[in-house]
């Protein structure tokens, strides 16, 4: 439903992170049903914003 509305306005983009999305979550549901070894989502979060992090906190501490 989300895609035909986006479609209907030319917003593709925002259709295609809706699709995205969705496709991350089911898979996160489908590793959870598998029981598979799965890290908690604060270390993703981690993971993602290191590079960014890292260089500002290097810079503040002046090194």
């Amino acid at each position: 439903m989300l895609w035909h509305q986006n479609k209907k306005r030319q917003q593709i983009k925002e259709g295609v992170w809706a699709i995205v999305f969705l496709w991350g979550a089911i898979a996160v549901i489908v590793a959870k049903l598998l029981h598979l070894p799965m890290s908690p989502p604060t270390d993703w979060v981690a993971a993602i914003t290191a590079p960014l992090y890292k260089p500002i906190v290097a810079w503040i501490k002046g090194g």
